[in-house]
């Protein structure tokens, strides 16, 4: 049976910018978690439509994407993922790896469109300090998280 880990997206919008002859209107980060329960056991899901991690002690249940805020930090850093403590007490150990980096390219047919393209590491960073005035505004203080996605893993 195929087992998955959960990943978000996160989105930066951005004031349009031009980078290299490109319309920018974004910068996405994806991030996939590694969330373990009190157990110490990893929690994976075999349905990818059950989006949501269902705390230990509760019946409450959340989304991966409320474990952790994501938000613009400074030229340096660029953005930081700021721990939500009171979820995450209710939890054993858990982590995140960035996992893709795309620019959110706007459309010539539609200027409220967004293509994205996947990048480096190095030339997100790149476009992100290179226009960081743009992208350091209050709608990045908590970034948008407009999709999810999975990530299988190999399970022994």
């Amino acid at each position: 049976m195929k087992k998955y880990r959960l990943g978000y997206s996160y989105m930066f919008l951005a004031d349009r910018f031009t980078y290299n002859g490109e319309d920018i209107g974004a910068l996405t980060i994806n991030a996939v978690f590694k969330i373990h329960g009190k157990d110490g056991k990893e929690l994976l899901y075999s349905n990818t439509d059950d989006s949501f991690v269902y705390m230990s002690d509760s019946n409450r249940k959340v989304y991966a994407c409320d474990l952790f805020r994501c938000s613009v930090s400074d030229k340096d850093n660029l953005f930081e993922f700021i721990p939500q403590s009171e979820l995450l007490k209710l939890l054993g150990n858990v982590s995140y790896e960035i996992v893709g980096y795309t620019k959110e390219l706007v459309s010539r047919d539609n200027p409220y469109f967004l293509s994205p393209t996947y990048i480096s590491k190095e030339e997100f960073e790149d476009i992100f300090r290179n226009n960081f005035e743009r992208l350091d505004t209050t709608n990045n203080k908590s970034a948008q998280v407009p999709s999810y996605f999975t990530q299988e893993v190999e399970v022994k």
